[in-house]
């Protein structure tokens, strides 16, 4: 299994067998933003102009200028680190790579997609793929949950999934982002491949994803 991405839009989970039926889940790709320390020290070797990495509350003044974003979540999601030319107020743009951005590409905003590949065994059961808006508050296990629930009906789980993910921008914000879900449901054929057993699964979440850039 291969995933291209080029933006941050869409993240993809692996739904895996474990122990007594529960599904172990598997983050088969990565947000491409300016939480990412690899992603920055990248973009300030591709940039052909001087780059900063700031929140709006930097740039307004609001806090004291740092790299100290600390890690992805849903708090820090109300203020993310963004692409800033040193000294201007724009691109501000949250992602580090995007078709198209000619003005965040001399920053280091790149097109290059990160490639990850993920062997599937006898043990995956599903894969979501989803955009941010699904998971800007759905915990990985919500959305692996409600796949679980419609084993067997893709339609049905990825109705349960943008239903939640809607609901919960009624009650967090005054708006809501793309809120777009596919699941596929995954049965293995005879001679499938072994999965890890269970000593192993805890290291198949960082060993089983290959990129072609650094790993993380």
């Amino acid at each position: 299994l291969e995933f291209r991405r080029v933006s941050s839009d869409l993240t993809a989970r692996d739904g895996v067998d474990g122990n007594a039926g529960a599904w172990d889940i598997v983050e088969v790709t990565h947000d491409q933003t300016c939480f990412r320390r690899d992603e920055r020290e990248r973009m300030r070797k591709e940039a052909k102009e001087p780059v900063l990495f700031a929140t709006l509350g930097m740039i307004l003044g609001e806090t004291p200028l740092s790299e100290d974003f600390g890690d992805e979540s849903i708090e820090a999601a109300d203020d993310p680190p963004r692409v800033f030319r040193n000294g201007a107020s724009y691109p501000g743009c949250a992602f580090t790579r995007s078709l198209g951005d000619t003005v965040g590409k001399r920053l280091g905003v790149s097109s290059d997609p990160e490639l990850l590949t993920y062997q599937l065994d006898k043990n995956s059961r599903a894969l979501v793929l989803a955009s941010d808006g699904v998971f800007e508050f759905m915990t990985n296990e919500e959305v692996m949950n409600a796949a679980k629930r419609h084993w067997g009906n893709a339609m049905a789980a990825c109705e349960e999934i943008v239903e939640a993910a809607y609901d919960y921008w009624a009650t967090e914000d005054s708006r809501s982002d793309d809120v777009t879900c596919a699941v596929v449901f995954l049965t293995p054929r005879s001679g499938a491949a072994d999965g890890l057993d269970e000593n192993d699964l805890g290291d198949r979440k960082s060993t089983r994803l290959n990129s072609s850039h650094p790993r993380y």
